[in-house]
């Protein structure tokens, strides 16, 4: 099964319809506030933050940014639009983990 973190603010309203999604999509995701791996601090080496810059980056500083996570191990990191997508794909494929 896939599965999704969401890179986001509270106070954004794609990242809420982004949860929304997929609670409707039945994918399980978690939250996570997008400053604390966007801001220097100690262990940035260790966590996402620099696949989340990178990222962010290439989205030219949108948010949220979402890391999907499939079956076969692979994971992306993407925007949005780029992950519904994916998602789509994969599911008129009747896939539960594909990863382009």
């Amino acid at each position: 099964m896939i599965s999704a973190i969401v890179f986001g603010r509270e106070n954004c309203g794609i990242c809420k319809s982004a949860a929304e999604k997929f609670d409707r999509m039945n994918i399980p995701y978690q939250k996570e506030n997008i400053d604390k791996f966007t801001q220097i601090h100690d262990g940035w080496r260790e966590d996402d933050s620099v696949a989340v810059m990178s990222a962010m980056c290439a989205n030219n500083q949108h948010i949220p940014i979402i890391k999907l996570l499939f079956d076969d191990g692979t994971v992306k990191y993407t925007s949005y639009v780029e992950a519904m997508a994916m998602l789509k794909k994969a599911s008129v494929r009747g896939q539960t983990a594909a990863a382009e």
